[in-house]
């Protein structure tokens, strides 16, 4: 929903699933803030956590996959409207 409220907490990378909401930067776009759905989730050779992500009101999915670490995202506990 563009121009909706969020409240968000800072979460353990490791507690995210599939289905979460967070906020994180847009990587193409850094100076603006997505809030999107995880829609996959996998752990890298590396470690690192590896999100793609989708827009509950997009068909397709982000075009980026996040490399994240530590609480970096942002897990939206509610919107509103």
């Amino acid at each position: 929903m563009v121009g909706g409220v969020g409240i968000s907490e800072r979460v353990p990378v490791d507690s995210l699933a599939v289905r979460d909401v967070i906020v994180f930067q847009r990587p193409d776009k850094p100076s603006e803030q997505v809030v999107h759905r995880i829609v996959q989730l996998a752990v890298g050779s590396s470690g690192q956590v590896q999100i793609n992500t989708q827009g509950d009101a997009n068909t397709v999915r982000d075009p980026w996959t996040l490399t994240i670490r530590g609480t970096l995202p942002t897990g939206c506990a509610g919107r509103s409207p």
